[in-house]
């Protein structure tokens, strides 16, 4: 399933499918539960299975965007724009 916004090429679930809606220029995903996306800098074992959309950036771009989580949270629920190379970079 992908998400349509303008001037965004379609963007895509990885990880844990979520649930998003766009409206008067606020994109809100809803995560699912349990999911994170972290890389252990003692070697433990990866978790990538964060709820999040992407897209395949063009050669030049810019992105831009205000985050916020929404209460209830807890202490490491987080939002974020990221560049994704690989499940490593």
């Amino acid at each position: 399933m992908t998400v349509e916004i303008p001037g965004l090429p379609s963007l895509r679930w990885t990880g844990e499918t979520g649930l998003a809606t766009f409206g008067d220029d606020t994109l809100e995903l809803v995560a699912s539960a349990g999911v994170d996306w972290s890389n252990d800098a003692t070697g433990g074992p990866a978790q990538q299975r964060a709820t999040a959309l992407a897209f395949e950036a063009p050669a030049q771009f810019s992105l831009a965007a205000r985050v916020a989580v929404a209460a209830p949270r807890s202490t490491f629920d987080a939002g974020a724009l990221a560049l994704w190379a690989d499940a490593d970079h």
